[in-house]
This record gives C-alpha cells, sequence and structure tokens, in this order.
C-alpha cells in the first residue's frame, strides 16, 4: 500500500503564490441526473483529477444519480456516480480519499458540473462546463446560458474539470497570490480568454484521422495525451510511444492511467492498456529513443512507418518528456512537425515547432544538461553514508537497491547493472512540484495543437508557438518563441534566421 505522504510528496511542495500548509476539504459534487455526455465526462476526469490530491481533499461527496463510465485498467467502470468515482477513486490511490454520497454535514466547497439541477437548492461555491473546444469556470451569475455542444469531445469538458481542480486546490493550499474563479472561459481552439459566447469553437474531431508518430515520454503528461485521444473517437490512429521509466509511489499523483496496480512497472504498459482498449493502433517500446533507434523491434511498425524509418524519416514527434537532454535527443531526428508539452508550477505549456528557417526548434533554449558535473556530486554524496543509510536513502527511490549499493561499494565492474541504474538515479531530473490537473491542461494543449496542425492545418487559426495556461491566476495566452542563434541543429540544418 502507498501511504499518504509518498502520494502527495510532488503537490506538498512550495509552489508560488500558495501557502505552504494544506487544508484537507471535503468537496461535494453535483450535476443533473440528465446531464448531457459532455458534463459526464467532466465529472468522470474531475473525480480522477481530485481523487489524486492527498492531503489536500478529505473526502469526495457525490450528490447525483447521473450515470457514469470511468476506465480503469482496461475495464469499464459503469453505474452510479457515487459508485463509478468511488472505484475510480480505489484504483488510482488505494481509496485514500473516500468517495461517499452526500453528509448532512456542509461541504467546505460545492461543485457543479454543467448548470444547477433543479432538484439541488443548497449553495454551489464553483460551477464549470466544457463542451467542444471550450471550457468555463466561474459562479453562478455568470454561468453561460449558451453552453450546448452537440460534439463528445473531451477537449473542452476535461479542461473544465483540470479547472474545478485548480480551485480546489487553491482553496486547499490557501491562495496567497493570484485569484479565484468568478467568469472565465478559454477555447483550446484560439487560445483566446473571453466570455464563453465569445470564444471561437473548434470542429469536429470524431471520425478525424492523425498521421502516425511518435510520442516520447509515457509521464503525467504522455497518459493525458493518450487519454484525451482514446475518447476522441479518431479513425486510424498509429502511436509509437517510447519511455524507459517505471511508477513510484509519486507518480500517483498525476499520472491519470496509472494506480496503485502500476507501481514499479513501465508507465508504457498504461499506454498499451489504454489504447488496446480504445481500439487504437500503436507499438509501445519500454526503453530509451536511443535505446529504441539501436534495437527497438519495429515488427509491428505500418509501412508508412518502416518505409521512414529506412530513410532515417520521422516526420511527427510528441515530446512529453521533462529533461532536455532528451529534447536534444528528438529534435536531433530533424522531425518536420514537434508538438510538445510540459509543466513548470501551476503553469502548464505546450510549444508548437515546425522546421522552417528562422523558427525555433526543440533544440532552442533547451541545452543539455552537464549528466557528469551532477553524477560526481551525487556520489559524492552518497559515499559519505553508511550502508544503512544509503539503502533508506534509495529505497523506493530505485529499482534495485542491492545492485547500487554494490557498486558503490566496489562489488561491480563498470558498465554493469549497479553502475546503469545509479546514473540513472543519479542524473534524473529533481523532484519539483507536479499536481494532477497542471499535467492534465498540459496534456489537453498539446492535444489540441497537435489536431490543429495536423487534422486541421488548413482551418486553424494563426497562433504563435507557445500556448500557456496559468492555473494560480487564471491567465493564458499564445507567444512567440525565438530562435536561438546558438542552437546547433539549426546551425546543421542551415535554418539560422540572418538576425
Amino acid at each position: 500500500m502507498i501511504d499518504s505522504a509518498t502520494l502527495s510528496d510532488r503537490h506538498a511542495r512550495a509552489v508560488a503564490g500558495l501557502g505552504a500548509a494544506p487544508r484537507a476539504l471535503t468537496i461535494r459534487l453535483i450535476a443533473d441526473r440528465d446531464a448531457p455526455p459532455a458534463v459526464r465526462s467532466s465529472l468522470v476526469c474531475a473525480g480522477n483529477l481530485i481523487c489524486r490530491l492527498g492531503g489536500a481533499v478529505a473526502t469526495i461527496e457525490v450528490d447525483t444519480d447521473v450515470e457514469l463510465i470511468a476506465h480503469v485498467s482496461g475495464q469499464a467502470l459503469r453505474g452510479p456516480a457515487v459508485e463509478v468515482l468511488a472505484g475510480l477513486s480505489l484504483w488510482a490511490t488505494g481509496g485514500q480519499i473516500p468517495v461517499h454520497g452526500p453528509r448532512s454535514e456542509a461541504p467546505d466547497l460545492t461543485v457543479c458540473l454543467g448548470p444547477r439541477p433543479a432538484n439541488y437548492d443548497g449553495p454551489i461555491d464553483i460551477f464549470a462546463v466544457g463542451g467542444g473546444w471550450k471550457a468555463w469556470i466561474g459562479i453562478e451569475e455568470h454561468y453561460p446560458l449558451d453552453e450546448a455542444a452537440a460534439e463528445t469531445t473531451p477537449l473542452g469538458p476535461w479542461l473544465a474539470a483540470a479547472l474545478v481542480a485548480g480551485e480546489v486546490f487553491k482553496h486547499a493550499r490557501r491562495l496567497v497570490r493570484g485569484q479565484f474563479a468568478a467568469d472565465f472561459a478559454y477555447s483550446l481552439w484560439s487560445g483566446q480568454v473571453g466570455t464563453w459566447a465569445a470564444l471561437q469553437d473548434g470542429p469536429p474531431v470524431a471520425g478525424a484521422r492523425i498521421p502516425p508518430l511518435y510520442l516520447v515520454g509515457a509521464g503525467a503528461v504522455g497518459q493525458g495525451l493518450i487519454a484525451v485521444i482514446a475518447e476522441c473517437e479518431l479513425s486510424d490512429v498509429f502511436i509509437v510511444t517510447l519511455d524507459d521509466d517505471k511508477h513510484d509511489g509519486t507518480n500517483l499523483n498525476r499520472c491519470p492511467l496509472a494506480g496503485t496496480a502500476d507501481v514499479s512497472r513501465p508507465k508504457v504498459e498504461v499506454i498499451k492498456r489504454r489504447r488496446r482498449e480504445a481500439g487504437l493502433g500503436g507499438l509501445e517500446f519500454d526503453g530509451t529513443l536511443t535505446d529504441y533507434l539501436r534495437r527497438g523491434d519495429r515488427s509491428g511498425l505500418p509501412d508508412v512507418l518502416s518505409r521512414a524509418e529506412a530513410e532515417d524519416r520521422y516526420e511527427i514527434v510528441v515530446s512529453a518528456v521533462d529533461k532536455n537532454t532528451s529534447r536534444q535527443d528528438i529534435q536531433g531526428l530533424a522531425p518536420d512537425l514537434v508538438v510538445g508539452a510540459s509543466t513548470v508550477g501551476l503553469s502548464a505549456k505546450s510549444n508548437l515547432y515546425r522546421m522552417a528557417p528562422g523558427k525555433a526548434c526543440l533544440g532552442c533554449h533547451n541545452p543539455a544538461e552537464k549528466d557528469g558535473d551532477r553524477l560526481r556530486k551525487v556520489e559524492q554524496e552518497v559515499r559519505s553514508m553508511t550502508e544503512v543509510e544509503l539503502r533508506a536513502h534509495l529505497d523506493g527511490r530505485v529499482e534495485n537497491v542491492d545492485a547500487i549499493v554494490a557498486y558503490l561499494q566496489g562489488g561491480e565492474k563498470c558498465g554493469e547493472l549497479g553502475e546503469a541504474q545509479f546514473r540513472n538515479f543519479a542524473t534524473a531530473t529533481e523532484a519539483d512540484f507536479s499536481v494532477s490537473f497542471v499535467s492534465m491542461a498540459a496534456a489537453l494543449l498539446l492535444a489540441a495543437r497537435l489536431l490543429s496542425a495536423t487534422v486541421f492545418d488548413a482551418d486553424a487559426p494563426d497562433r504563435a508557438s507557445m500556448a500557456t495556461l496559468n492555473f494560480r491566476n487564471l491567465e493564458a495566452g499564445d507567444d512567440r518563441i525565438s530562435q536561438d542563434q546558438s542552437c546547433s541543429h539549426c546551425r546543421t540544418a542551415g535554418r539560422l534566421s540572418a538576425a
């Protein structure tokens, strides 16, 4: 069983604008029993995100008779909302945040997905709704009357859910600088902020075809992307997913396709599970991009990718990695199109890179980390520990404690298992603040940019390269990414501008 401190470790860390000590809130979720598919989709996603907010949420109350479907571990949970969300919480975190029906005591926050149910006359703190490519969150007096959307894409509904989880977290962590939602709407299609009615919606996505692509990174953002694509009812999808990492207990606070049973198992396994359940084509490789290029099994590739790889072409690559070294490796493939996403604190962002003269690439402004310096520093620190201290320091953070201890004590030759695992441990990205709703928002920004740049390129609005959504201030917008004149990739390809 994963303990609560491990589950909340990453989102209990300090983050600008929020207080240090969270208070565990009781959250009541409500929705009309006849809610349309978009609202039901929001409710499932909100439940998945909120049940991972250990330390910030004590209990989730579900006050609605609406029927839901949630996908967990290759199966579908179906039934009344309270039963489905309870099952989802049990799968995700072992039920550390219990889910049950409404109690007599007033909750700390009441959240309504969709319009106020006719039979609910109690106070409601937060309203949210999503449809198509748009999402809104705020208070009842600003609720958009024209919120109907026939399209069942998860884009808008899931963004509404992420905004809800963000407001819950801001209340729990006692917002110091920023603002709570009153009337905030955002379009994933246009990148605009404004009133719901004024924002441009995107086209229907059901039945659309995304060209075959590579997804590098199967962590929170990569899993979020697959979760979104699995709900979009696309046709003829093929995604090659690469990642050499395994889940640990701290990942569960933000990896939407992973539950407690997935701890210590490869992250690509949950991608494969959801992909197959949704009937999507694909191939998963448990290894790095470099490993795949050297020895990856291509037996399941479609002909179009096999032919391209034979010519050393990787046309569309999605970057969902958290190290610049990996970003440099991706850019080394010289793709025609790279779409990336990442998180920083309470901000989610997605970047679009087209390989054109004067345009930034993924390698620009992302210098590779100096692993050698960090390796020497960490090795110096751990060699000063006793064996008991060392084992305690490594426990839960590496796959094979014995192998690393043996290596550090001189029991293994260079290049063997212990050295390799120690190098991975020592050069891993230092754990920073990260939380479920920001990672999901990054995945949604990523999915929207990917769809816009491939399926709907001819009709998509002309937007700057980087889209950002900040939960603390409820701000969003697009910014241009300047080319790095020292970028070796741009120089080699002859893309440097004359500036």
